[in-house]
């Protein structure tokens, strides 16, 4: 059995991929197809860049400062490292960043940067600069590491055809993660029957440097007893759901069949005590 990753708030992750969580269980694709972000010079331009493409505020705020750190170091580098492109406003903005291949977020805030350095003067410009850029990429990266959890299906670093396990990566410290695996799975495969085989939870060692296994097994065994009559439940209540919206005349008011839908399950989400 082959599994798919799928999300209903933002992305959708084929076979092998892998996706990212954040503390709130949103699902986001990860960072330009890899499955951890490396810190050093360069890379970091990856990882503002997939922040600024993907994370909305107030999450975003979180990262935000750093990337402006990021951008004024950059900015004093240019000034003072390669003057032959000052004067060439664009070939200056240019070569603030690393690759041309970025997101119009991004470049907002490399504009804004300019703008606020515009009334600088050079000492003013080197003070700008004298942060570290690989301290300010390290710190970046683990922002990102104690923010979001990493999923993977059919393999835990890379696909594995024969492979009916999906893996959590924990990179975060102090943080229970259990609420939004859980809701994550209820969410992915939303009955037991298309539960896969294995579930795997422990420590990210790309990140923290050890493997620590929380869980490694059935993820019938890994929900409580009541946990998995709930699922049924509620699986229950989305078939009875879906089957009335198959009984409608699909020229019918939309809205009045997604209503009763609506009710079904909240219905169940009642009798459950789901919040």
């Amino acid at each position: 059995m082959r599994i798919k990753l799928l999300s209903s708030v933002s992305v959708k992750a084929n076979w092998g991929e892998s996706v990212m969580l954040d503390k709130a269980g949103n699902v986001y694709p990860t960072i330009d197809g890899m499955y951890h972000p490396p810190a050093s010079t360069g890379e970091i331009e990856r990882t503002a860049d997939w922040l600024c493409q993907y994370i909305k505020p107030p999450l975003f705020n979180k990262f935000r400062e750093t990337i402006m750190d990021w951008l004024r170091i950059r900015y004093a580098n240019i000034w003072f490292d390669e003057p032959d492109v000052i004067d060439d406003r664009a070939a200056f903005m240019n070569a603030l960043l690393y690759t041309d291949k970025h997101s119009e977020e991004l470049w907002q805030l490399v504009q804004e940067v300019a703008v606020i350095a515009d009334d600088l003067d050079d000492k003013q410009i080197e003070e700008m600069g004298q942060q570290d850029e690989n301290g300010v990429d390290e710190f970046l990266v683990h922002l990102v590491n104690e923010q979001f959890l990493r999923v993977r299906a059919g393999g835990k670093l890379n696909p594995e055809p024969e492979n009916n396990t999906v893996y959590f990566r924990i990179s975060s410290r102090g943080f229970n993660w259990r609420p939004v695996i859980e809701q994550y799975m209820w969410d992915t495969f939303n009955s037991p029957e298309n539960m896969p085989s294995g579930m795997w939870i422990g420590t990210d060692k790309e990140s923290r440097g050890e493997e620590i296994i929380y869980f490694d097994g059935d993820p019938r065994d890994y929900f409580s007893a009541n946990d998995w009559y709930d699922m049924k439940v509620f699986s229950s209540a989305q078939e009875k759901a879906n089957a009335y919206r198959s009984r409608m005349n699909p020229i019918a008011n939309k809205t009045r069949i997604e209503s009763h839908c609506s009710k079904i399950i909240a219905s169940a989400k009642a009798k459950l005590q789901f919040k």
